[in-house]
């Protein structure tokens, strides 16, 4: 080839080799930015679908919150509803007795009013209103000025004259429940029905400020039973006893979460009666329908951030520098170290599978407990109620023999009813958390308003006391639950004539309540597992002690609940030091009181 042949030939060679490389520069870029595209709306779409699953918890909770509250509402309903199954001749003053021992509204929060309303025909209002003014059992001058109001226009009246709280509900006082459609349509259902039921949203009488609420309606009958005909029961109607909620007491307890908004709506009506309806019904909204009674709720959880966009510059730059030396490393990654990677990804897989279903199986055990525990409360609260009242009757203070069954019938139902509380505690530890309403408290006071009230349940123990101020944030309800949980423990798990020394202080930042008895302790094994659930020891289920094993467990729970810590060793009294730690609250740093009209 000559030289004039040759420079063609080796210019056609470097074309081709630099058309050759060019190639290969465009495709690799191409490839980069698909890959980078790619990555991209993948990690959007699972930016996504976390802020999916992050929004539907959180209106998961907040429906089994109203649902439970709703729940709590019925069951209300039905121990007040007790009282009369028993006798429909009810005075004053058994009434709010029953009330008292009963439906503690310590513990049976945001109830504005129990309540009784007979049924009286219009003709014999007369002759009813003077026997309500005369009566004494609870005030001496009786009530001169009871009136029903307002001037009844049907043949038959329903007069509310028992009501508990009285002072915080006069304006109830007398009020005739057929003055409004509502009501009487309501009670009107109860009356035929037999069950409890549930008005719509009506206006409340008891509130300053104009209010919505609702009003739970449990029917009496004369003979104390419910007739098996609607047309008996319409015959042997006495009345009805009733529980006043408000609207926003009662559901505005799980709206505290500010990622989402809830609108609740009453199906029936179509009433609105919390929140504000979606503005885009079909972007992002949960709806859930909660059944209570007869009346179906709405719920409609809508998330008040906008969800992460598809694929922004924030997503799609910062990979592309990185990317091709990614690219490369991929590429060179090898089939054994894929097999890894593809091992380890499984292995992954079937952990997350293990923890969800041990999640599952102990959301049925709380569930089971929850259903059991329920069903037991109400009998076992009306036991104690009646028993309590028959203690103080002339016939039991002039029978001995009597005095000491009932009294036998009184020490067995409480017994019963701590076991069913501890149970319903903690079904309940995991299904809420640390409630809005915890307030600045002082342990030691909490302490000692708890071992005063359980001086008369010590059988043959003595309790020592060194309580220094220890000022937490907590609700006061759980703190006398743990402390009353540490003193079954120590009532049940040592002999009698055992004594305990009971301290509260400060150590550093944390707020310490200490039980330390000097029984005969416990064994090396049972030591390291006394805080699970159910854990008895062999002795303890030998000789019959009773108890669930849940009582530590509860208080662990709660403590752990409010961001503090529960220990159990060997007490320096020879028996065991029960601990429990919680973050101490300085009172400067006191957070604003939230109130609500009622």
């Amino acid at each position: 080839m000559t030289p004039d042949e040759a420079t063609p030939a080796r210019g056609t060679g470097r074309l081709l080799e630099f058309a050759s490389t060019r190639a290969v520069v465009v495709i690799v870029t191409i490839a980069l930015v698909a890959v980078t595209t790619f990555l991209g709306v993948d990690r959007a779409q699972e930016d996504q679908r976390a802020y999916d699953r992050e929004m539907a918890a959180a209106g998961d909770l907040a429906v089994s919150q109203i649902s439970e509250r709703m729940l709590r509402a019925q069951y209300e309903a039905e121990t007040l509803r007790a009282l009369f199954f028993a006798s429909t001749d009810v005075n004053r003053a058994e009434f709010a007795a029953f009330v008292r021992v009963s439906l503690n509204r310590a513990v049976h929060d945001r109830v504005l009013a129990l309540e009784w309303a007979p049924m009286v025909m219009v003709d014999e209002l007369a002759a009813f209103e003077a026997e309500v003014r005369a009566d004494t059992t609870l005030r001496d001058g009786g009530y001169p000025d009871f009136n029903v109001r307002p001037e009844p226009t049907l043949p038959v009246a329903y007069p509310v004259i028992f009501v508990e709280p009285l002072d915080e509900n006069l304006s109830a006082f007398g009020l005739d429940l057929a003055f409004d459609d509502a009501r009487r349509l309501a009670i009107e259902r109860a009356r035929d029905t037999g069950e409890v039921v549930m008005t719509e949203p009506v206006e409340l009488v008891q509130t300053r400020e104009p209010s919505t609420g609702l009003i739970l309606l449990g029917p009496v009958y004369a003979d104390s039973s419910i007739p098996p005909t609607t047309a008996d029961r319409v015959k042997k109607f006495a009345g009805v006893t009733l529980v006043v909620l408000g609207v926003q007491d009662l559901l505005v307890y799980p709206s505290d979460d500010d990622r989402i908004n809830i609108h609740i709506t009453d199906v029936i009506s179509g009433r609105s009666v919390l929140g504000t309806a979606p503005t885009d019904p079909g972007v992002g909204v949960q709806t859930h329908v909660v059944r209570v009674l007869d009346r179906d709720w709405r719920v409609e959880v809508t998330p008040t951030g906008g969800r992460p966009a598809m694929l922004t510059a924030r997503i799609l730059l910062p990979p592309l520098a990185p990317l091709g030396l990614i690219l490369l490393l991929f590429l060179g990654v090898g089939r054994g170290e894929r097999r890894v990677l593809a091992r380890e990804r499984a292995a992954a897989d079937r952990a997350r599978a293990l923890e969800q279903e041990a999640v599952t199986l102990a959301a049925t055990r709380r569930s089971v407990l929850d259903t059991v525990s329920h069903e037991l409360k109400t009998p076992t609260t009306a036991i104690i109620g009646f028993t309590d009242l028959l203690l103080g009757h002339r016939v039991l203070v002039e029978d001995p023999e009597a005095r000491l069954i009932a009294e036998r019938i009184a020490t067995n139902s409480r017994l019963l009813h701590r076991l069913v509380n501890d149970m319903l505690g903690y079904s309940r530890l995991g299904s809420t958390p640390l409630a809005p309403h915890a307030q600045p408290e002082d342990l030691a006071e909490q302490t000692r308003v708890t071992l005063d009230s359980m001086s008369s349940m010590l059988g043959g123990h003595t309790i020592e006391r060194d309580l220094s101020p220890a000022p937490v944030l907590a609700e006061s309800m759980a703190i006398q639950r743990v402390v009353s949980c540490l003193v079954d423990n120590v009532v049940q798990h040592t002999p009698s004539g055992c004594s305990v020394t009971v301290s509260v202080g400060r150590e550093g930042d944390d707020a310490v309540l200490a039980f330390d008895d000097d029984g005969p302790g416990v064994g090396a094994e049972l030591m390291g597992r006394a805080f699970e659930p159910f854990t008895r020891g062999t002795v303890d289920r030998t000789a019959g002690v009773p108890g669930t094993g849940l009582g530590l467990a509860v208080v662990q729970g709660l403590a752990e609940r409010h961001g503090g810590t529960a220990s159990l060793t060997t007490s320096a009294r020879g028996g065991v030091r029960v601990e429990v730690r919680l973050p101490s609250h300085d009172p400067g740093d006191e957070r604003p009181q939230t109130t609500t009209n009622t």
